[in-house]
């Protein structure tokens, strides 16, 4: 590793850190055994996380005419994969910059691109027959955390020459930075604590035939491919969109049905959009 890439490394910790009770509630999202008892425990003592999951549960979203005041019944009526993303949305979006400098894209366009793969990682895994897809789509949702890395270390470095285009390629970013925003998410993961999985599936989800295991193969595969065709669907920059035949064989899936999964689950994405723009306070763009 260059020692430029790894002087971005070493100052991650100026991104912050996730608080213990996010980090469990990763934790429980890819925990087939967690209950409704598991997540309350974790969420009731943090005030912030409460508070965010009592707005949504008590938001239009849900057009519910009974009123929300425990974190017992925000859980019942959300769900535990609700309370996950409000979790994960309303902390990450504290380290997403208004623009992502080195990628010349705004906040919210890069939570509807990291929404869309996680929706379409979760339909894409389980129509490919993937046994966790609930960790497929944490591992979507947190796949180009890597970027928040090279945005964060680009404010304070402002000498670097980016190039005019910005950093749109893999061999671009290690030309410019010694590594790819794959591997600094992997980086940051560890950093945060989050389950080794997510990391890995962040590290490999350009090259997922290097993966070191089989699920973390098929893992990055599964978000490999989400994230082709979440920006052949316009959720992030088209330049990027064609899907790689070699993946797809790997899933046993073929442009067709990845096709008639993004059609499908268009909707969800939209609903998750706007529940994760309520638990951040950034508004979603119109559709």
């Amino acid at each position: 590793m260059s020692s430029r890439a790894a002087d971005i490394i070493g100052r991650i910790e100026t991104i912050g850190t996730v608080p213990t009770s996010v980090a469990q509630v990763f934790g429980l999202i890819n925990d087939p055994k967690a209950s409704v008892a598991d997540f309350e425990r974790v969420v009731r003592p943090d005030v912030g996380l409460t508070t965010n999951l009592l707005r949504c549960a008590n938001s239009a979203y849900y057009r519910a005419s009974r009123e929300i005041t425990s974190v017992r019944d925000a859980i019942t009526r959300m769900g535990m994969r609700r309370v996950f993303e409000v979790a994960a949305g309303a902390t990450f979006a504290k380290a997403v910059p208004e623009v992502l400098n080195g990628y010349g894209i705004t906040a919210v366009s890069y939570w509807e691109h990291s929404v869309a793969v996680a929706v379409l990682a979760d339909r894409l895994g389980r129509a490919a027959g993937f046994t966790y897809p609930d960790l497929a789509f944490t591992a979507g949702l947190l796949h180009d955390l890597g970027k928040l890395v090279v945005a964060t270390w680009l404010d304070t470095n402002p000498a670097i020459m980016v190039p005019a285009g910005g950093l749109v390629t893999l061999e671009l970013e290690h030309k410019v930075l010694g590594a790819t925003h794959a591997e600094f998410g992997e980086a940051l993961c560890q950093k945060w604590n989050l389950p080794r999985d997510i990391g890995g599936a962040a590290r490999w989800h350009h090259a997922p035939a290097d993966a070191p295991s089989a699920t973390l193969r098929y893992l990055s595969t599964v978000v490999l491919v989400a994230d082709d065709a979440a920006h052949r669907s316009g959720y992030g920059d088209a330049s990027s969109a064609e899907l790689e035949p070699e993946a797809l064989e790997r899933l046993s899936l073929d442009g067709e049905r990845v096709q008639a999964v993004v059609e499908a689950a268009k909707p969800e994405i939209v609903r998750t959009q706007e529940l994760l723009a309520q638990a951040t306070g950034r508004r979603a763009r119109a559709a």
